[in-house]
């Protein structure tokens, strides 16, 4: 667990650095890679709620969450 988290922690540390170079990126592509950086971002989570059982278990985000994702990249595009 120590393990994975210290991965985790050094990906959101990545995400959160591309994040806020998205403007960099073309127009068209800008909402499809900051909704894949906050979709990857959520399943770090899905995988800390199911007691970071990744190898035996599928960890996703669900519809719902992916929807709230979509909705929270095009807010943050329009910042």
């Amino acid at each position: 667990k120590d393990m994975w988290e210290t991965l985790a922690t050094e990906a959101e540390r990545r995400y959160n650095r591309f994040n806020s170079a998205i403007m960099r990126f073309d127009t068209n592509c800008r909402l499809s890679l900051l909704v894949a950086s906050f979709n990857y971002r959520a399943i770090l989570d899905s995988v800390r709620k199911e007691d970071y059982n990744c190898l035996t278990q599928r960890c996703y985000t669900s519809k719902a969450t992916r929807i709230k994702i979509l909705n929270a990249a095009k807010k943050a595009l329009k910042e």
